[in-house]
């Protein structure tokens, strides 16, 4: 497993970590870690790329980490009343759409690469900078953060997410008809 891989599963096994640290009360730890966590997604691709180890596993690999810290977390912050339910359906849908398509078009033989452009890259961005934003704005150590620009970002968001499902939903009906065979 390359590096970069590595750096995403770090990801992935930072979940519970946080969790935990924030359930037991080390809440400057869980944000310390969370933010380390979510920092990583700038820099596992390019150093993939810098080192000459992409591969298709770090490929899928990526997004599915970046499902799963907005899997675990939304749904936190909407139930902590920092995030609106709706956006939490919403953006929570979206990521589970993409995941659903992983088995569909395995189970039906159907290969397929993963390169997002820009608007799908900022999408998960902002779902970041929201969770991590939230997650402090829940704990003692930053209650005191403005819900103003968390409000804001999730406006912002929002729009993104339709506007990515408006894109990969499409998309996925041509890469099951063997239109297409990249997801953008």
């Amino acid at each position: 497993m390359t590096f970069a891989n590595c750096l995403t599963v770090g990801r992935i096994a930072a979940i519970p970590v946080v969790l935990a640290l924030g359930a037991f009360g080390h809440e400057r730890a869980a944000l310390a870690l969370l933010a380390l966590a979510l920092l990583s997604d700038l820099v596992d691709g390019p150093l993939a790329r810098a080192l000459g180890q992409t591969s298709s596993l770090g490929a899928l690999l990526d997004p599915v980490a970046d499902k799963a810290v907005v899997l675990t977390f939304l749904p936190v912050l909407a139930a902590g009343g920092e995030v609106p339910a709706w956006f939490a359906v919403l953006a929570c849908f979206r990521q589970l759409a993409q995941l659903s398509a992983i088995p569909i078009l395995g189970w039906l033989g159907i290969g397929f690469k993963v390169a997002p452009g820009r608007i799908p890259k900022w999408a998960t961005a902002i779902l970041f900078a929201i969770v991590w934003l939230g997650c402090a704005r829940m704990s003692a150590a930053g209650g005191r953060l403005p819900a103003a620009g968390l409000a804001a970002l999730v406006a912002v968001s929002a729009a993104l997410e339709v506007w990515v499902l408006a894109a990969f939903l499409p998309r996925f009906v041509q890469i099951a008809r063997g239109r297409h065979d990249t997801f953008e």
